[in-house]
């Protein structure tokens, strides 16, 4: 199977020079927990989680009306093509350790996004079950 065929293909994203309470407020309209950035001419340079603005902004004290999404947002995100398989796109998760992939186009436009619900339907409960446990492993770092 091809992310093509399984990707949602209306994907809202932002500039990076809206204000992270814009983002915050397009999020919560549409009910979404991520906003990929893109630049003028619709490529990805980065995204948006409500768990950046919570750790970025809201736990530093900043202004989230001065903020722009730029300053906090990951950059360089996953992502991989639509024509791809979805093993391919779980190797890829797993080894950036998402939740989330971007789908681009051969110009490196945003033309779909995956997340891991949309692959776990797709497969076996056993494996689906294993897929999430890896994925979601934390890797402790031993104080010495």
């Amino acid at each position: 199977m091809l992310c093509r065929e399984i990707m949602k293909q209306k994907v809202l994203s932002v500039s990076g020079s809206v204000s992270v309470n814009q983002a915050a407020r397009k999020m919560k309209t549409e009910q979404i927990s991520i906003l990929p950035v893109c630049d003028a001419q619709g490529r990805p340079v980065g995204v948006i989680t409500d768990r950046d603005i919570v750790l970025r902004v809201c736990a530093e004290s900043l202004d989230g009306e001065a903020t722009a999404v730029e300053q906090i947002m990951t950059k360089q995100p996953v992502r991989c093509s639509p024509d791809a398989t979805l093993e391919h796109a779980e190797k890829l998760m797993l080894q950036h350790r998402t939740r989330r992939m971007l789908l681009t186009d051969s110009e490196d436009k945003l033309v779909g996004l995956i997340t891991l619900a949309d692959i776990a339907q797709h497969q076996s409960p056993l494996e689906a079950a294993r897929w999430l446990r890896e994925l979601s492993a934390r890797r402790y770092r031993v104080e010495r």
